[in-house]
């Protein structure tokens, strides 16, 4: 007992800034894992969609107005465009900023194997991004609630498994994140200041987050509520407000006026909302409430610290009520986009932020707790249910980490070995488009059709499988490659 209570008079004692060095180095090795696989983990099809407009722009140069992607079929765009293929691969999603970024590291060093250092500098970049998020989410969490529940709101968003899954994947939200925590970090240190400096960060990092994914708009509540504590209504008066609301919406909108030329390449998103009916049924409140939150993200006991959080967050004064504000715009979030946030576990990543900030402040006032008791035994019962705490999550996701389906993998690079660099491909995958980047080629995620396809320029078929389509297309175009698990045709060359 005497050696605990001197390891924890020791931790106590050390500097901030040395806990929050290695709290960043911790982080960093614990978003190393695995991080050299392909993409064919957890939500590959969304991961090889934005890896492929990097892959683009590394080929074929960089256009931040018109970003292309491997995909030509009309699987993304929906019913609106049933008929009519994305025959040249636009991607009209989020703004291609960071994929341009990424391609221009890549093509310094041209000479790399595009297949492997892609995804590696891409997840490196994402890792970069959720580090930077850790950082400012810890000096918003000091400010507004101190030492303990800064560094405890760190160790939350630095070793919780779901938020380490998803801040080394080739997605968007590690992005998004990052702009919303600076975003939120310069409104605070703004309205605490009135210095430019922040508005500027406030107004650039919030038009980013925008740019990244227009679910951002969710936060705009927290940072009203931070001017009103500090201002109060006299903060209507404030015109350089105005002015930088203004000047952060105004991208996303010329962004949006823009793609609408390229409507082919926008994906439908209607059915993001409530697509299924699912909104405030009771599969609704299970999935996100249950098994998304409690269960994926808190391991069960993390819900106890959450908590605590959110019922004492609100006596701190400097910030009061934003901890909640920033709760209800996220429950806002969840309610509107209910189908998608039920069939995608990482809609909830912009949550994060929340969740661990949260989770921090009730885990340090049950540490404060425990200390005003002084007994090492309160202290000890702590650490074993934090230590079991991240068990049960990490049992949660570390089948995330796993490969899916290596025969894709080993196909996809044997295509990549044997075809042309510039032949269109059609590689069945049930429409995910993860196997189509595994083989480096343009092409179509899905069969059915070929006729159309090879019209539109379609020259090989590459399956895993040998099913009725395939077994029909081998008897009729000539197999260049084979083997048990998969497949090459070549449709430009019909056996005689």
């Amino acid at each position: 007992m005497v050696q605990l209570k001197k390891f924890f008079n020791c931790v106590a004692c050390l500097p901030f800034k040395t806990i929050l060095i290695g709290l960043i180095a911790l982080a960093f090795c614990a978003r190393l894992y695995r991080v050299t696989n392909p993409i064919a983990d957890w939500h590959e099809f969304r991961q090889a969609d934005t890896a492929s407009v990097t892959r683009e722009y590394v080929k074929h140069g960089i256009n931040l107005l018109v970003p292309k992607y491997q995909d030509l079929s009309n699987i993304q765009s929906g019913s609106e465009h049933n008929e009519q293929d994305n025959v040249n691969g636009y991607r009209m999603v989020e703004f291609p900023i960071m994929n341009a970024v990424i391609a221009s590291v890549i093509r310094l060093q041209p000479e790399f194997d595009w297949q492997y250092s892609l995804v590696f500098v891409s997840r490196m970049f994402s890792i970069v991004a959720s580090l930077v998020a850790l950082v400012f989410l810890l000096f918003l969490a000091r400010d507004w609630y101190g030492d303990a529940a800064a560094i405890a709101t760190g160790i939350f968003f630095g070793f919780t498994p779901y938020v380490v899954f998803y801040s080394r994947t080739v997605l968007p939200e590690p992005f998004l994140v990052m702009g919303i925590v600076l975003a939120m970090w310069g409104c605070w240190k703004y309205v605490q200041t009135r210095h430019w400096g922040y508005l500027a960060l406030w107004i650039v990092a919030f038009a980013y987050a925008l740019l990244m994914k227009p679910m951002a708009v969710f936060v705009l509540p927290v940072f009203a509520i931070l001017i009103l504590n500090r201002f109060g209504w006299k903060s209507l008066l404030h015109i350089e407000l105005y002015i930088g609301g203004f000047l952060s919406i105004v991208p996303l909108l010329l962004w949006r006026w823009w793609i609408q030329r390229y409507s082919i390449g926008i994906p439908v998103s209607n059915w993001l909302y409530n697509g299924n009916g699912i909104r405030l049924r009771p599969a609704w409140f299970r999935w996100l409430f249950y098994e998304r939150l409690t269960k994926l993200v808190f391991g069960f006991v993390g819900v106890v610290p959450f908590t605590v959080g959110f019922f004492t967050a609100v006596k701190q004064k400097s910030a009061r009520f934003a901890l909640w504000i920033w709760g209800g715009s996220m429950l806002a979030y969840l309610v509107i986009f209910a189908t998608g946030n039920v069939q995608h576990d990482y809609y909830q990543y912009i949550i994060s932020p929340f969740f661990c900030l949260t989770a921090g402040v009730g885990l340090a006032r049950l540490w404060q707790e425990a200390a005003k008791r002084r007994t090492e035994l309160l202290r000890i019962g702590l650490v074993f249910g934090v230590v079991i705490m991240f068990f049960l999550m990490w049992q949660q996701v570390k089948g995330y980490y796993n490969v899916n389906n290596w025969d894709m993998v080993h196909a996809g690079e044997a295509a990549d070995r044997v075809l042309p660099a510039s032949a269109k491909v059609i590689a069945p995958y049930d429409g995910d488009t993860a196997f189509l980047f595994a083989t480096n080629r343009i092409g179509w995620p899905i069969g059915f059709a070929i006729d159309q396809k090879i019209a539109e320029g379609a020259q090989y078929y590459v399956s895993l499988n040998y099913d009725d389509e395939t077994n029909a297309l081998m008897k009729k175009y000539t197999v260049i490659a084979q083997t048990k698990d998969w497949v090459i045709i070549d449709l430009t060359r019909p056996k005689k």
